[in-house]
């Protein structure tokens, strides 16, 4: 006999609100993030992302220091050379 499946009720057809209730739900029932990513079907990675992406504070979520959105590449200068040190050759 298998367990039965939990439910979920959306509260609207927002996918926004729609990620957060997943996230919160599997972040709840889990005693930890990687169990958590278990039940949702994602990597680790993953769901630390759509945790920092969806604004859901967690004290699993706080040794993490990662800042969302994340800050663009900076690009090379204009002009500057590829070699560190004395230019090209």
């Amino acid at each position: 006999m298998s367990c039965p499946r939990p439910k979920i009720v959306l509260d609207s057809l927002n996918l926004d609100a729609m990620y957060h209730q997943l996230l919160s739900a599997a972040l709840e029932r889990a005693g930890s993030l990687s169990e958590a990513a278990d039940l949702l079907g994602v990597s680790l990675k993953r769901l630390r992302v759509l945790c920092i992406k969806h604004k859901i504070e967690t004290r699993m979520l706080a040794k993490f220091d990662v800042e969302w959105p994340p800050r663009p590449a900076r690009k090379a200068r204009r002009g500057a050379s590829a070699c560190p040190v004395g230019g090209a050759s």
